[in-house]
């Protein structure tokens, strides 16, 4: 039955709901711009009536049934795959950026202004051989040569290395942000055995999965009590209130170096069971693919060049004599790009002419004998050893490959932002 004071009760309830809802709506406001926060809601429902005979059923007011968060799990999966396919591009398209800076073609420190200037050198060189001012200019073009190849290769090499630093330190990140989202877990599901709406937790459940997403690839399975297990491939990265670490072991790396040629500690990220962890199409997957495959491709395509170069030069370069009718020495020693240098620094030992003497019998190169010379010049057109192409094709091969390399990522993530 309706008591004297139904109505006052009625209107102190809708008071105290409506302002339960200001307060929702206040919290709103205040947090339009944290990180992760997602709009709540106050559900509102009648409260039970009262059987008041003969009037029927009385009303008696209203009253919050909840505080709800506004959030679409799906929408939530589908803006967490775009994160990791944008890490992965974004590290992409900003790592190859850095390449091409390095490549820096075409300028005066590039490897192709550098060959450019040495088959002119030579070219000049075959046109007076008796010039000791021509013969070390041939040696300042050589020495910028083997110069521009060793710095570009250092440069790659040492963005393996920064690359390896990065994917350590990533992994502890992944680590830290699992600790955090088992802890909330826990938390969460406390909250939700007592019968109410965790909403700010989960909010910060999803913040540190959306930061997970920039990292490393995964998918998300619902739990009981409001938890949720991370996967990542055929492990568990979180489940539940519990975290599994990702570990790092090393290998050397690249596993075929030969000689002196440089190598370093790989990381790579396992599970404690040793497996390879799957990480997914993410930033992390992108600095393993850069270090393992791309970057050391590219370095390998130079370390053929100049390989080949080396080669083709010597072997011209022995076949002809010096001002003092000598046989001409090796012109270039090393391996690769990484140990590429000037083999001769006299200026006289240079190899200019292709035969010991002249019709007089006089000591050669005598002046006009520079056929060694205009050899060596004719190099640039001719088709390296191993390589079935000149050395300009090749080095313009690897920037196109690069390029386009570079241009897909940047595409990829300018239609994803």
């Amino acid at each position: 039955m309706a008591g004297t004071f139904l109505g006052i009760e009625i209107g102190k309830r809708a008071l105290m709901t409506h302002q339960r809802a200001l307060w929702v709506i206040s919290h709103n406001v205040g947090n339009a711009n944290t990180p992760g926060y997602t709009r709540q809601v106050a559900d509102l429902r009648a409260t039970p009536s009262l059987d008041a005979p003969p009037y029927g059923h009385l009303g008696t007011g209203v009253d919050v049934v909840q505080i709800r968060r506004m959030h679409d799990a799906f929408t939530q999966i589908q803006l967490l795959q775009e994160e990791m396919s944008l890490g992965y591009w974004e590290e992409m398209a900003g790592r190859i950026g850095q390449v091409e800076r390095f490549l820096m073609e075409p300028t005066e420190s590039g490897i192709g202004q550098a060959l450019d200037w040495f088959w002119e050198a030579w070219n000049e060189l075959a046109k007076r051989p008796e010039s000791i001012p021509e013969r070390e200019v041939v040696l300042e073009r050589a020495r910028g040569v083997a110069d521009a190849f060793r710095h570009t290769r250092q440069q790659l090499y040492e963005l393996q290395l920064d690359l390896n630093r990065q994917i350590e330190v990533q992994v502890g990140e992944v680590n830290t942000l699992a600790s955090r989202i088992a802890q909330l877990n826990k938390e969460i599901a406390r909250v939700v055995r007592l019968g109410q709406q965790p909403n700010d937790l989960m909010d910060q459940r999803d913040e540190l999965l959306r930061q997970l997403s920039t990292i490393v690839g995964f998918t998300i399975e619902d739990g009981k009590d409001g938890q949720i297990s991370v996967r990542m491939g055929d492990h568990m990265l979180v489940d539940g209130d519990r975290a599994y670490r990702l570990e790092t072991r090393t290998k050397p790396f690249p596993d075929d170096a030969q000689g002196d040629q440089p190598q370093f500690n790989a990381v790579e990220v396992i599970w404690p069971d040793g497996d390879l962890a799957n990480l997914g199409t993410s930033k992390l997957q992108a600095m393993v693919e850069l270090r393992d495959t791309h970057i050391q491709g590219w370095i390998q395509d130079l370390d053929d060049l100049a390989a080949a170069l080396i080669a083709s030069v010597n072997a011209v370069h022995t076949g002809g004599y010096d001002l003092d009718g000598q046989l001409g020495d090796v012109f270039f020693a090393g391996e690769g790009a990484w140990d590429i240098r000037l083999a001769i620094t006299e200026p006289r030992r240079i190899a200019a002419a292709d035969s010991r003497s002249g019709d007089d019998n006089r000591p050669v190169p005598h002046p006009g004998n520079g056929n060694t010379a205009k050899k060596m010049a004719e190099l640039a057109k001719e088709k390296l050893d191993n390589l079935n192409m000149t050395a300009d094709e090749a080095m313009e091969s690897l920037l196109a490959r690069v390029g386009s390399m570079g241009q897909e990522s940047q595409v990829r993530v300018e239609t994803q932002t």
